[in-house]
Formats: structure tokens, C-alpha cells, sequence
């Protein structure tokens, strides 16, 4: 692999914002960070000009179903190439594979084709572990998971998972009130997989349990579970004032108020907080009706997605839109706004060490991007897998 230069554009790295970047990118991570004239380079490199353009780290999205009419949920491997293609074009390296609760053999099936694309080189995003959402659940806050397919907590069954995904589950989200859940929390963060909380009913007792058991993370805060009242807090509450606890934010000001974001921000503070897509097969695609695999018709309207009861059935709106109603809707920094998208999501998803941020030695997980947060290019392992207008 020929050397690559990125140059021209602000560079936002861990020590701030480098003007007029010079990125060096050799063997698929990156070799030199520096700015202008300063930096040396092969002259056999090929060379990107980026000017007028920011250089962001690749956005990492730790929960997300499917995307421009596929589904992650899926016995065929094509499919799930299609969304890493598409994952690219909003700026998105490296993701989390989500399987929310469904039959038992439709999952097993999904781990099977996800497990066997991860660390095989492909032109898209990344997949770095699978995320089980489920099916473990609260009934009475399911959102729009399917309440045939929830089931008690069974340590057999999600050992049999684990055994075929051969080491990629990095998440499980659950309730902690459930009956057996604790059992499970333990076992889960024994083998080091990360334990969310989500889709949960519990009480702000019932919470601090589970968080005392190994929970370290809340799954799309505020929604899908109980909310916070000014005499039972909740899972929301719980999750606010737990210092060891990361929250996943979906920033499409749909599920999420301004207000309530903000709140989650100011609390948690960047490094705690993870932007995240939760988009399911209609991300991409025009408004309209559409099947699910289930056969439920949702409905995706101006911005949002709805089962036919108006329930959110996840989210339609694309990384780098996220980011940018982060900066222009809430009034963060993009630099902060950036650490949300990148380094948090790594920290959480434990890939840290070679991913989510621009740093010398890590994957060049690269986006250019304009002012409009318009994804021009992005790069994986300093390979070109999207360039707007080809």
C-alpha cells in the first residue's frame, strides 16, 4: 500500500484543532500528524488535498440495526455489506453490529454472517463486535421490539451466542429487574462484555442493583425506560448520577428533546456520553411505508419512524447529521461534539487503543468533511471506501 497525505484541512485531534494538517498515513494507520510546511513526506505519496475542509477521526456507532433498505438481521452476508458501504458515505469507520430481540435461530444466524466479516477487508465501515439488544427485556418497555420474541434471562441460551460468535458480543443489552438478570449482569462482565442497561422498567433501586452487579452503560438514555420523577428516579436517574456508567444519546432531536440532551451532557459530561444512530433498514431510504421482517409496516415520515401505533421504531438519521445538530441545534463545540461520535463510542466499545480519535499509531479511520458537515471522503485503515460524488 502506496503512502497516503491528507493535507490542507483543521485537523481535530486529542490536543486540539491543528490548522493547514498534514496527516501521513502509512500501512493503514496513521505515521505523522503535523501542519504546513513543517511536515515531511514520501514524494512518491499520493496526496489529498483537503483545504477548506475539516479532518475528523471516522464516527464509531455503537447501535444501529440496518441502513438504505438492509437489515443487520440478516442469513445473508451481501446485505450486510450494503450497509457498511452506506455507513461510510455519513462518515461512520467502525460500528457495533445490533440484533435486537427476535426468534432465537434468526440470531444465531445473524452472529453467524456478522462473526464471519469481522476482520476481513472490505469497501465500508468496520464491524468491530456485535451488540444483542435483548431479547431480555421489559414488556412494558419494549418500544418497538417485537413482545413475541422477549424472553426470561438465560444464561444457556446467551452462552450458546457468545460460543458462536467466538469473542465478538462486546454488548448485551438488558433489564436488570428482570428475574435472572443479575445472574446474568455478573456473568456477562466476568468475560468482559460490556452490560447496558436498556428497555428497562426498573426502579432507581432496582437499577443501582444491577449497576452494582457490572452495568457500565444505558442504552439510547431516556428512551425505552423509566423516566425521572422527582420521588422514584428511575433508570434515568440512576444512570445520571452513576459516575461508572457511559449513556448512548440518540442525537436526531426526535427521540431526544434539546433540553433533555443538554441535560444529559452537562451531567454526564463528552466522555460519558456516545452519539449514536439506532437506525433500522429505512435510514437512507424516502419516505413511505415499508415491511419489517416481522411484517409490521413502519412508517417513515419527515425525520422520524413509526410502527402503525405511532411507537419510534428507531431512528432515520445518519452520523454526520447527528454530529451536526450536536453543534448547531445544542450549542456544543465540534471538537466535543467529534469526542462523542468517536473517541467515547471506542472507549465504550474498548477499541480505543487503535481507534476513535487521530493520534500517530492508531487506525487512519479519516472523514473530510465541510462546514455543512457533508462527508466528502472517508477513509479505513487508510483505504478510500467513499468519495462523495462517484
Amino acid at each position: 500500500m502506496e503512502s497516503l497525505v491528507i493535507r490542507g484541512g483543521a485537523a481535530i485531534t486529542e490536543r486540539g484543532i491543528v490548522d493547514d494538517a498534514v496527516i501521513v498515513v502509512e500501512k493503514g494507520r496513521i505515521a505523522d500528524i503535523g501542519s504546513g510546511k513543517s511536515s515531511s513526506f514520501s514524494p512518491s505519496a499520493h496526496i489529498v488535498d483537503a483545504t477548506g475542509c475539516w479532518l475528523v477521526p471516522g464516527f464509531i456507532d455503537l447501535h444501529l440495526h440496518g441502513g438504505n433498505g438492509s437489515n443487520l438481521a440478516t442469513n445473508d452476508a451481501s446485505e450486510v455489506l450494503k450497509i457498511t458501504r452506506f455507513l461510510a458515505s455519513c462518515g461512520t469507520t467502525s460500528f457495533l453490529a445490533t440484533l435486537s430481540t427476535g426468534p432465537v435461530e434468526r440470531i444465531i444466524e445473524s452472529i453467524s454472517v456478522v462473526r464471519e466479516l469481522i476482520g476481513s477487508q472490505y469497501d465500508g465501515a468496520e464491524i468491530v463486535g456485535i451488540h444483542l439488544e435483548g431479547p431480555y427485556i421489559s414488556r412494558e418497555r419494549k418500544g418497538a421490539m417485537n413482545p413475541k420474541y422477549i424472553r426470561r434471562p438465560s444464561i444457556d441460551e446467551t452462552d450458546r451466542a457468545i460460543d458462536l460468535a467466538a469473542g465478538s458480543i462486546r454488548m448485551v443489552t438488558l433489564a436488570p429487574e428482570l428475574e435472572g438478570s443479575l445472574e446474568l449482569i455478573r456473568h456477562l462482565a466476568d468475560q468482559g462484555i460490556v452490560v447496558s442497561i436498556g428497555h428497562s422498567n426498573a426502579t432507581y433501586d432496582e437499577a443501582m442493583v444491577g449497576i452494582d452487579a457490572g452495568i457500565t452503560h444505558a442504552t439510547h438514555t431516556y428512551n425505552a425506560m423509566s423516566g425521572l420523577h422527582h420521588r422514584e428516579s428511575g433508570v434515568v436517574g440512576a444512570v445520571l448520577t452513576s459516575e461508572s456508567v457511559t449513556c448512548q444519546l440518540i442525537a436526531d432531536l426526535v427521540h431526544v428533546s434539546p433540553a433533555a440532551a443538554q441535560v444529559l451532557i452537562r451531567c454526564k459530561g463528552p466522555s460519558k456520553v456516545a452519539v449514536i444512530t439506532d437506525n433500522g433498514f429505512a435510514a437512507g431510504l424516502p419516505d413511505g411505508i415499508y415491511s419489517q421482517t416481522d411484517g409490521r409496516s413502519i412508517f417513515k415520515d419527515n425525520g422520524s419512524c413509526t410502527l402503525e401505533n405511532g411507537t419510534l421504531a428507531g431512528s432515520v438519521s445518519l452520523m454526520n447529521q447527528n454530529v451536526r445538530n450536536m453543534v448547531s441545534v445544542l450549542g456544543i463545540s465540534l471538537p466535543e461534539a467529534i469526542e462523542m461520535a468517536s473517541l467515547t463510542p471506542a472507549r465504550v466499545a474498548r477499541v480505543d487503543q487503535r481507534k476513535g480519535s487521530l493520534r500517530v499509531g492508531k487506525d487512519a479511520d479519516i472523514v473530510i468533511m465541510d462546514d455543512e458537515f457533508e462527508v466528502n471522503q472517508t477513509y479505513v485503515k487508510g483505504r478510500l471506501v467513499y468519495s462523495r460524488g462517484y
